[in-house]
Formats: C-alpha cells, structure tokens, sequence
C-alpha cells in the first residue's frame, strides 16, 4: 500500500514538472536583446556627450566622435558631420563645464597633481558626477595600458631608457608613486594636494594620464566677474578630444573668449564631411613638443614635426651588440 502510495506521488510530481516544461516552452519568449558593435557603443556616447553639453549650454556644431584609423590603429577622434566652411563654429564649451585643478598654484607638478586628484574624485562618484557623459567618453584604463607609455613595464622602460622619453616616464612614474604613498600614508602634500587615501595606485595613474593626454593650457579669469587671471590646465569636454597634427595640417583651432566665458573651437580652413577634426599640436599646450614628448604625454608621434629631438648619444645607435649594465628599476 506504501508502495503503491509512493508511485503515485512520484508519478504526479513527474507530470506537474513535464506540465511546467511544456508550458514555458510554449510561452512567448523576449526576443534576445543585440549585442552592440564598439562603433554603435561610441556613437551612442557621443550623442550622450552632446545632449549633456548643449543641456549645459554648451554649443556642439556638426561633429561627432568616431573611431578613425591613425597608422593601423583605430583612435577615437572627432569627425565632421557634414561640410564646414572656413570659421564655422565647432564647439562653444563654457567654463563651468571645464575641469580644472581647482586652485591657483604656480608649481607644474602640483597642478597636475591637482586635476589628476579632480579627475580621480569624478570617476570614482559614477553616476554622481556632473562629467559622468564626459568620463564615459575618454580611454579606459585598459585601452590606454595597450598604447600609452605610461602603462608600460619596468622591463620595457628599462630596456629604452637611453631614450629621454623613457627616463622622463620612470622619473614621472617614480615621483607620482611616491606622491601616492605619501598620501595613503596621511601626510600632506605640497600646495594642499590630496585625493581619497583609499584610491588605488592603477586608478591614480590613469587619472593622471587623462589629465596629461587631454589638457589644454588655458588662461581664465581668477573668478567669473574678476579681472585678475591666471594661466593653467584644463579638461574641456568633447572639445579636448581632437587628435593632434603638424601645424600645416591642422583644420581647427580653440582659444578662450572672454565675452563668452569659455573655449570656442572653429574651423580654420574648409572641411569635407567624414574628415577628421585635428589641431596642431602647438596650440594644445602653446608649447613646442618634439616627438619625445608628444610620446610621453599622448603616446603618438608624427611624421612631420618640425621641433626636432635632441640626438642620442653616439653609442647609442652604433650597432654595438653588446649588452651594457642597465638601471635598476625603482
């Protein structure tokens, strides 16, 4: 009888189970949702970075960011949308929106230190941030791990370091490490520097290296109705994401207009729609950069830059297979 009770348990639940199988599979299912393309992932974030922008009253003119291709690699850039004539307007990006160090210091160290700690703060508030639109926008720390000489290994600097570009980063990296510990430890930094104590070194470092890569040296009032100004680094959004060029090469420009209150960016010369927006890579910084450098802070070089490199010393490239004593790595 137990039996016989059991069995028939048994046999109800089976059909209760195969009932629920039969069912599900009946029922309609939603469709699976696409999987995007890096190409459709970028053009979404542009259209986020320009909606918060002109909701911020910044004006985007017919410009886009899109993925072009420089030497075999592909690179975010900004493309023309359509045909622009000479001096057409490209963004009007106001102050407010920049981010800057937050402070007039005279120190060059300390100010990038400074808009690293403000870029730091803004990727780790997410959601929170004013600039998330924009932070969705530039390299990840992956991405730039794959091109920026920042992110490369003691091996490999080590390797290079008869090259100044490569001593720079070591001494840079060397110097933002200490910077780093200096403040987990608790102890005060030069010119008010600091950032969370629980920010990790890979995080601060990539922080940096946007500030690096995108800055543009500006000057700006001391305060919005002051007629003191100071001269220092800022990101502006969208704006600060043009390649860089030779100066023949380069079709727009930027300069801060006063009457506006920000940095408005035209057309120097007529641009086709598809053509990339570039400027020169003097007017980034209104400094001379030779390939070295153009390495050490955006992780490019060009063809034709007319500011030469010092030469390397003489027995550098003198095809000598020895392997000489290298540094030990810090």
């Amino acid at each position: 009888k137990d039996k016989l009770l059991f069995r028939a348990t048994i046999s109800v639940i089976c059909l209760s189970f195969l009932y629920v199988i039969v069912l599900l599979s009946s029922s309609p299912t939603e469709p699976k949702r696409r999987i995007l393309d890096r190409d459709e992932e970028l053009s979404l974030v542009s259209d986020g970075l320009t909606q918060w922008l002109r909701k911020h009253h910044g004006v985007v003119g017919y410009v886009a960011l899109k993925y072009i291709d420089h030497g075999g690699d592909e690179v975010r850039g900004l493309v023309a949308t359509t045909d622009l004539d000479a001096g057409a307007l490209v963004f009007r990006i106001p102050r407010d929106l920049f981010i800057t160090p937050g402070k007039i210091v005279e120190r060059e160290d300390s100010l990038e230190l400074l808009l690293a700690a403000r870029v730091a703060e803004e990727f780790r508030k997410g959601p929170r941030s004013l600039w998330r639109k924009y932070l969705q926008a530039v390299p990840t720390r992956d991405e730039l791990a794959k091109f920026h000489p920042m992110f490369a290994s003691n091996e490999d600097l080590t390797l290079f370091s008869d090259l100044p570009m490569a001593r720079l980063i070591r001494s840079t990296r060397s110097r933002l490490r200490e910077k780093w510990s200096q403040n987990k430890e608790g102890r005060p930094l030069q010119d008010g520097v600091s950032w969370p104590t629980d920010l990790e070194w890979l995080d601060f470092l990539h922080a940096f290296v946007i500030q690096l890569s995108h800055r543009i040296r500006v000057r700006i009032p001391d305060s919005p109705k002051s007629k003191e100004s100071h001269e220092t680094v800022a990101l502006v959004p969208m704006a600060d994401m043009a390649n860089l060029v030779s100066d023949r090469d380069a079709n727009i420009r930027w300069e801060y207009s006063e009457d506006d209150d920000a940095v408005v960016v035209r057309t120097i010369k007529p641009v086709k729609s598809g053509v990339e927006l570039v400027q020169a890579v003097y007017h980034a910084e209104q400094r001379p950069k030779d390939n070295g450098l153009l390495a050490y802070q955006y992780g490019i070089t060009i063809g034709n830059n007319h500011y030469a490199a010092d030469p390397l010393a003489p027995d550098v490239c003198d095809g000598d297979s020895t392997v000489r004593p290298r540094p030990t790595v810090a």
